[in-house]
């Protein structure tokens, strides 16, 4: 196994630009069962909003967030992976609803690698 390690980190963040700036091969990740602050950071889980409780709404998020990106600072982030936290009682049927979302709009669902390939040094 001799692939490079793939910085993920959430679009648009230090993290990522830092990771980047270094050359290294960069995931940026949405979360669809998560709010957004304009600014495209996340919402504290105490603000209201902060955490998606229903099926539609992490669908339609997840949806958005692989057709459009995530907004940060008036310009469009692109995401390449999507994170469900596994804390939410409704985790796994997030999970199978999101797929499920996906693959009746066509966006086909790869391994990372594949999605993010530009990224990786020659």
């Amino acid at each position: 196994f001799r692939q490079p390690l793939i910085l993920v980190g959430l679009a648009g963040s230090e993290l990522t630009r830092a990771g980047l700036e270094m050359g290294l091969p960069v995931a940026n990740e949405g979360f669809p069962d998560r709010g957004y602050r304009e600014d495209g950071n996340l919402k504290p889980r105490r603000e209201p909003g902060a955490v998606l409780e229903s099926v539609e709404a992490v669908c339609k998020q997840a949806l958005a967030l692989v057709q459009q990106g995530v907004k940060v600072g008036g310009k469009w982030i692109r995401v390449d992976t999507l994170c469900i936290h596994g804390d939410h009682p409704q985790a796994v049927t997030f999970a199978q609803a999101v797929r499920q979302t996906l693959e009746s709009e066509r966006v086909r669902v790869s391994p990372l690698p594949m999605v993010i390939h530009r990224n990786f040094p020659a």
